[in-house]
């Protein structure tokens, strides 16, 4: 229904995040898998004239100094992990962007 109401008002991409539009039952388990809305996106029928984005894993990467896709980053691309906690905390902290 997103992506119809946006296509009405006229945009012409839709992004489609991990955990896209995510909220936990009252115990905190997820409801949908991480990608689920994606998956569920490619299977949709009928036309649609607007164009998904899907956007993967984000994480903050000391080593490149900044936010960025798992995908993108090569020193992190073959473990699929991104950087320590502690790491996203401090750059939250010194750069106004993230905060």
């Amino acid at each position: 229904m997103h992506a119809i109401y946006r296509q009405n008002l006229g945009f012409t991409h839709f992004i489609i995040g991990r955990k896209h539009a995510d909220a936990p039952y009252d115990d905190k388990s997820a409801i949908w898998g991480d990608f689920d809305a994606q998956e569920i996106f490619k299977k949709l029928g009928g036309e649609l004239a607007i164009h998904t984005v899907n956007v993967g894993f984000a994480a903050y990467f000391e080593e490149i100094g900044r936010v960025g896709l798992v995908e993108d980053n090569p020193a992190r691309r073959r473990s699929r992990s991104p950087a320590p906690r502690s790491a996203r905390s401090s750059a939250r902290a010194s750069c106004p962007t993230l905060a």
